[in-house]
């Protein structure tokens, strides 16, 4: 069974993306406050080395792994974000990734601004392939 999530686990984890990540404050959106009739605020994300909040989960995760976890490196099969968060944080840790995506992931994250991002590109695959390829695909 999982473990429950404390308030103290919360809390470390909250510390930990601190990391790597930027404070993104709230901004409020006056067009959108005007279209929908209220106070409308915005968490610009998008401004996080990856271009979104999906590194803190990977990051933590990550940071969590023991020596011999992260000398085994990591795998992740994403068609964008979670990949660049997860690459990210593996480079971070000074961990091996590979990434296997989707054949139709835009050249952003498999292509220059991925690598940047220190993606190493794994298999590609299209959603014809069943889950048996990445059991079949997957380092030991």
């Amino acid at each position: 069974m999982p473990e429950m999530l404390t308030l103290e686990a919360f809390e470390e984890a909250s510390e930990k993306v601190k990391e790597v990540t930027l404070e993104t404050k709230l901004i409020e959106s006056p067009y959108l406050s005007a279209a929908t009739g209220n106070r409308m605020w915005l968490k610009p994300e998008n401004m996080q080395r990856t271009g979104a909040y999906k590194l803190r989960g990977a990051y933590y995760k990550i940071s969590k792994l023991s020596q011999e976890e992260l000398d085994r490196g990591v795998i992740t099969a994403s068609a964008g974000n979670h990949a660049q968060g997860v690459a990210y944080a593996a480079t971070h840790a000074g961990a091996r990734s590979i990434v296997v995506m989707p054949t139709t992931t835009p050249p952003f994250v498999s292509g220059g601004g991925g690598v940047s991002l220190g993606i190493t590109l794994g298999y590609r695959f299209n959603f014809k392939q069943t889950p048996h390829f990445f059991i079949k695909s997957s380092p030991s």
